[in-house]
């Protein structure tokens, strides 16, 4: 019936309540929504041999503290037999500071070190996810792939610890006049690309690409140093260019070396005649 019966020292330690606290209330009490509601269906389930729960493999779910907090926990179950009653034993890990690590690990495969932007791994999944949901509502989503011009100077004449400085200051630069929905990625040296939701026509994005070369255009001091750079864009969109999201990527490419054959510090929409005809 999911009444707790025993609540041992451990138990008292990790969720803050006496054993006389918790004894003769539903074991719910240790759940925060929606576990809380979902628990005594669970039961239901269990008791008419319904439950696909397998017993064998601990559970991960939230728990609840008697101060209201909340962690992670990992449940252990085992079902037994007492003459003609069946009593269940839980075995509760607090797992805060795993789920902690695990977090950490996850975010360092997703980002980029030097800068804090997306990595190519996480820049993979976004678009992924950005072509289902495109599908889904049929709304379109382009992707900005944009080179630093002059970059490598910089690294000749100033060294690669102020070349990285510069990186950063390009990322600072690029998440301050982008949304918190885009995705700005850094996906090697100095190449970065954004994944940005766009409402009807592409062409908006126009007063994005013009703001950021005018932005990375003018000169960064760089540890005293007055350092000029500059970038050139590429824009494809999803599914007007394609519905690849490979081509996508390599049609924002092709996009971004027209900027460049042009004469740089410009920007420039995927188009097929035009790449043709280069």
């Amino acid at each position: 019936k999911g009444i707790i019966e025993y609540f041992n020292p451990g138990e008292e330690e990790i969720f803050g309540y006496k054993s006389y606290e918790v004894v003769g209330k539903n074991v719910s009490l240790l759940m925060p929504e929606p576990n809380r509601s979902a628990h005594d269906r669970y039961l239901d389930d269990f008791k008419l041999g319904k439950s696909s729960r397998d017993q064998s493999q601990p559970l991960e779910q939230l728990a609840i503290r008697k101060n209201g907090e909340t962690f992670s926990a990992e449940i252990s179950l085992n079902t037994i037999k007492i003459g003609d009653e069946i009593k269940i034993t839980g075995v509760l890990r607090d797992i805060t500071e795993r789920k902690l690590k695990e977090a950490q690990i996850e975010k360092l495969a997703m980002t980029d070190s030097l800068t804090g932007l997306a990595n190519r791994n996480q820049f993979n999944q976004r678009i992924e996810e950005m072509k289902n949901q495109a599908k889904r509502f049929k709304s379109i989503f382009c992707l900005m792939a944009i080179d630093l011009d002059k970059f490598k100077p910089v690294n000749d004449t100033y060294g690669h610890q102020i070349g990285d400085l510069v990186l950063q200051k390009v990322a600072e630069i690029l998440t301050e006049n982008c949304r918190e929905t885009d995705t700005i990625a850094r996906l090697g040296g100095d190449e970065f690309s954004i994944i940005l939701h766009v409402a009807e026509d592409p062409k908006e994005l126009n007063v994005l690409a013009e703001r950021i070369i005018e932005k990375l255009s003018g000169r960064l001091i760089i540890e005293n140093h007055s350092i000029q750079i500059g970038a050139s864009i590429g824009i494809s969109c999803y599914p007007n260019n394609t519905t690849d999201t490979n081509e996508l990527q390599k049609m924002a490419d092709q996009a971004l070396y027209l900027a460049k054959n042009e004469g740089r510090h410009t920007y420039r929409h995927y188009q097929l005649e035009t790449i043709k005809s280069q």
